[in-house]
């Protein structure tokens, strides 16, 4: 938030500095619009999906996947055709008019980005205005935390914590902690869990008696710290 309100303020004097002068403000205006959407460039790491038309079958399913470290994998899946899925794997990034281009070894794909929805564009980046125009969106995909996840944490006297981790659609887990070659031995713990945000990521928090842990959500996997609980199911 502090970073959004000082930006605004660099606006406003940027503004007041050009007297009015029509050029100088559209000028400013489009280097505030591009700061704006470089600083929101976290909320487009995730999944999306949707059905594009397609000229000679009933639809394209297509999967896009965005990631932090500015990769991208798309899937394109053509309905009712033999041998009909192709595989992309590349780099995006946004461009100073805010067009998403994501860039593989063979294609180049464009998009425009709405809220939670990528639309995708033609090759000269403009949208599809004919009545089909709807049927170039893809929506973003909320992640399915259901699932079991297990990863090594450090230990303070001991080679490792072996945890394993099984998160319930009705909120509650059941939690395994091994900690090897040590007396400690074994600890299992189940209760609720709640999904939280701070600073623009997504956490699992884990309340154990007085302690409450938080488990960084990304790549549909947990992160304690910089330690990795991968999905297994």
């Amino acid at each position: 938030m502090k970073k959004v309100i000082l930006i605004l303020s660099v606006a406003v004097g940027l503004l007041f500095s050009c007297k009015c002068d029509k050029k100088c403000k559209k000028d400013t205006e489009t280097k505030v619009e591009t700061i704006v959407k470089q600083e929101n460039k976290s909320e487009l790491y995730g999944t999306y999906k949707g059905s594009l038309p397609c000229a000679d079958c009933p639809s394209i399913e297509t999967t896009v996947t965005l990631n932090d470290d500015k990769t991208f994998e798309i899937t394109e899946v053509y309905a009712e055709k033999e041998n009909g899925t192709f595989n992309y794997k590349g780099t995006f990034e946004v461009s100073e008019e805010g067009v998403l281009m994501l860039t593989s070894e063979k294609e180049k794909f464009l998009f425009a980005v709405e809220s939670d929805k990528l639309i995708l564009l033609d090759e000269a980046g403009n949208k599809n205005t004919s009545e089909l125009a709807e049927k170039y969106e893809l929506t973003k995909v909320s992640i399915e935390l259901a699932g079991t996840y297990k990863g090594s944490l450090p230990c303070a006297d001991c080679p490792s914590i072996e945890v394993t981790i099984t998160l319930n659609n009705d909120n509650t887990y059941e939690m395994t902690q091994v900690y090897t070659e040590s007396k400690k031995g074994v600890f299992n713990s189940k209760g609720k869990y709640s999904i939280t945000e701070f600073e623009g990521e997504k956490f699992v928090s884990i309340v154990e008696g007085k302690i409450m842990n938080l488990y960084r959500i990304e790549k549909n996997n947990l992160f304690f710290g910089e330690n990795e609980l991968k999905k297994v199911k």
